[in-house]
């Protein structure tokens, strides 16, 4: 495959450093997260690359191997890919997320998984307005099914509980604003009027929502113009 681009799953931009996302698809077809979140770089071949070190990291992928060896996770490959290793370790995770971005994906007890992005300024604004953790946060409540929590992270650690209580209140952030978990779309391939076309839909979008606007002024500077302030964002960049 050639080079592609992605869109933030909140914002539309167009994507490089993210929060990724499992999600699955649930029996009245809406989808949640079945995993807690992994942060890196997207590359444009269609890759996670410079995943960031974390407990909650090393208990996925091994927890993955595993579900797929065992059969509670069936891989569905592309008719042109034989075969995706996924082994218990860092690479075995990568392949993993690759098979996503290949046109595959993955079932659990029937229910299909997907991947999504989000723009790593955009997840920040939002992860800084939902940073207070919620007390004694329940796994299973921050991830569905509750047999995928079990199979990811059967022994999770002190961080890996304060991560998953950092995204359950991210995830009460977006809800609350009625932004649903949806699937990663298509690959696209967006040149520099494209990028800023859409970080204009997306200010319009938003420009009443302030950490949001935080978050597309972050991007904007690192993608556009650094010296970029917020009233020119607003004002149509």
């Amino acid at each position: 495959m050639g080079m592609f681009d992605n869109q933030c799953m909140i914002t539309g931009v167009k994507l490089d450093d993210v929060a990724c996302v499992f999600l699955i698809e649930r029996p009245d077809g809406s989808h949640f997260p079945c995993a807690l979140p992994i942060f890196g770089r997207r590359d444009p071949h269609g890759a996670l690359v410079r995943i960031e070190d974390h407990s909650a990291i090393d208990s996925l992928a091994s927890g993955l191997a595993a579900a797929v060896e065992v059969g509670s996770l069936q891989l569905a490959l592309p008719s042109w890919l034989s075969r995706v290793d996924v082994s218990p370790d860092r690479t075995g995770l990568q392949n993993f997320i690759e098979l996503f971005f290949r046109g595959g994906h993955a079932l659990h007890a029937g229910g299909r998984l997907a991947l999504t992005l989000i723009e790593r300024h955009i997840w920040n604004a939002v992860w800084a307005t939902a940073r207070d953790p919620l007390p004694d946060v329940d796994l299973s409540s921050v991830i569905y099914p509750p047999e995928l929590v079990t199979a990811f992270y059967p022994r999770a650690s002190i961080d890996t509980i304060k991560l998953a209580s950092r995204f359950r209140a991210l995830q009460i952030w977006l809800a609350a604003r009625e932004i649903e978990w949806r699937p990663l779309a298509g690959g696209y391939q967006f040149d520099d009027d494209d990028i800023q076309a859409l970080l204009r839909a997306a200010v319009e979008r938003f420009h009443e929502e302030p950490t949001i606007v935080d978050g597309l002024l972050g991007y904007a500077r690192h993608e556009i113009d650094e010296s970029l302030t917020q009233q020119q964002l607003l004002d149509g960049c």
